[in-house]
């Protein structure tokens, strides 16, 4: 069996291949050993639960307007929850806090785009 391709690196104006000397690929957190599985982060099933209940009663992302409840009456791949106020500065889990969102569009307001 053929060896795969070189992907090319992952910064756009860089002509190396991977693995890439200029930039190494580093590893991504959910892949950290130290870091707590998401249920002991507080996303269990509880969590899960009002998420969905958020993304039904919101059923428009609250940054860009467009649906995140698909043709199917099912939340769209990507769909995801906003705390109003983030739970590091205090804020709470519960839905009079979170809002409904793309998760591109949530990534652009806290400034993580890719």
């Amino acid at each position: 069996m053929p060896w795969a391709t070189a992907r090319p690196c992952p910064v756009p104006t860089c002509p190396n291949k991977q693995p890439c000397p200029t930039h190494p690929v580093m590893p991504r957190k959910w892949n950290d050993d130290k870091r707590p599985s998401a249920a002991d982060r507080g996303y269990g099933p509880a969590h899960t639960k009002r998420r969905m209940h958020v993304l039904y009663r919101d059923r428009v992302c609250c940054f860009c307007g467009e649906s995140v409840i698909g043709d199917n009456n099912q939340p769209i791949k990507g769909a995801t929850v906003h705390h109003v106020v983030p739970r590091d500065e205090g804020g709470s889990d519960e839905e009079d806090n979170l809002l409904a969102c793309h998760r591109l569009c949530h990534e652009r307001h806290h400034g993580r785009a890719r």
